[in-house]
């Protein structure tokens, strides 16, 4: 499991539409499906908004419309970082922790990161119940069991915000659904390009 999150990657108004499907307690696994309702546009659509395309004036006033923000909000979510005016009422190193541990760890794993992190399971528990916050001196064992890159501040940088596939299983299921939906034609133009960026050295 990699992350990077680079302005590159996730610029702000994508970011700000994650920051708003989040904060209203939307399941990531929706946040598509909920942004084409609110923009009044197709699923594929509101994908695209969430991985770098920008708002159109009538999507921008679609989303005025279906959704309680205000105006100097909405202002913002189109050409600022909305997230960054809130920052302060989140606790970003929890809620990653939070995200990486309801959203990324697998069934039957809680255990084997407890045992990683010399702590019981319960304690792991406790973090997901929202009881206790993660002791910070856990940091550098939770990035490596997770497969953080070191790039990546947990304290400081809201991973839970990242709606791209985030682990090594969810990458290659992406790729593979994607290389399957290319027709013949496509695929015999991209497939060069293909075989040299996935050859075995």
């Amino acid at each position: 499991m990699i992350f990077n999150l680079k302005k590159s990657c996730m610029d702000d108004q994508s970011k700000n539409l994650c920051y708003l499907l989040w904060s209203q307690k939307h399941p990531r696994s929706k946040w598509s499906k909920v942004l084409a309702t609110w923009i009044d546009s197709s699923e594929t659509r509101a994908k695209e908004l969430l991985n770098g395309e920008k708002l159109s004036d009538k999507e921008q006033q679609e989303l005025g419309k279906h959704i309680e923000i205000s105006k100097d909000d909405l202002e913002v979510l189109i050409l600022g970082d909305l997230f960054e005016k809130y920052r302060s009422q989140y606790n970003i190193w929890q809620e990653n922790i939070l995200y990486l541990l309801n959203e990324i760890l697998r069934y039957g794993q809680q255990g084997e990161l407890a045992e990683r992190l010399n702590i019981g399971d319960e304690v792991i528990s406790n973090w997901k119940k929202r009881k206790h916050i993660p002791a910070k001196k856990h940091k550098e064992e939770i990035q490596k069991f997770f497969k953080i890159s070191s790039c990546v501040d947990l304290e400081k940088e809201p991973i839970f915000l990242l709606s791209s596939p985030t682990n090594i299983d969810e990458k290659k299921q992406w790729l593979q659904e994607r290389i399957g939906k290319i027709d013949d034609r496509e695929l015999d133009r991209l497939f060069p390009a293909l075989e040299k960026l996935l050859a075995e050295e």
